[in-house]
């Protein structure tokens, strides 16, 4: 069978995903665990790098770009989803463009802000939200990681348990 990239694709987002439990998984026109979807991602990944059951070094030279772009592209996809599914309970998340930043407002009410505004003051208003405001400035980081896995685990299906606990 010839390998589809846009299949594995999808196949690589779902295993970099978070795990469901006891969950069912499609696989063309049937249902299958998470076990076997691993299974049959590894499955099309030897296709890229065995020869008649053997590792070859030269396929795998050959198509090592490929590889490390399906790796790559399915946790670009899976990686924001899973941040936000993590700390989107107790915290804002959001994505910003590298360089920007962003103001974070929180309204602590205009009723304590009053208090200490006196009568006389001209621009009081002005003063009133400016107090009833406390901003907090954000700028952007770039946090990177990196988790190290030879090709002899990837192929041999170890690949989530290797990237998965580095990459939560």
């Amino acid at each position: 069978m010839a390998f589809v990239f846009k299949d594995n694709l999808d196949l690589a987002r779902i295993l970099f995903s978070k795990k469901k439990d006891n969950h069912l998984y499609n696989l063309g026109d049937q249902k299958v665990s998470y076990e076997a979807l691993n299974a049959k991602f590894t499955e099309n990944v030897r296709e890229l790098t065995h020869e008649d059951g053997v590792f070859n070094l030269y396929k795998y030279d050959d198509n090592k770009n490929t590889i490390f772009a399906l790796i790559t592209r399915a946790l670009t996809d899976v990686t924001p989803k899973n941040v936000i599914d993590t700390y989107g309970m107790f915290a804002d998340v959001m994505t910003i463009a590298q360089g920007d930043t962003y103001i974070f407002k929180k309204r602590i009410g205009e009723q304590r802000a009053k208090q200490f505004i006196t009568r006389g003051a001209l621009a009081g208003q002005y003063e009133t939200f400016e107090l009833a405001d406390e901003k907090v400035e954000i700028k952007t980081t770039a946090y990177t990681a990196a988790a190290r896995m030879n090709i002899e685990d990837f192929l041999d299906g170890r690949h989530v348990e290797r990237l998965y606990p580095h990459y939560q």
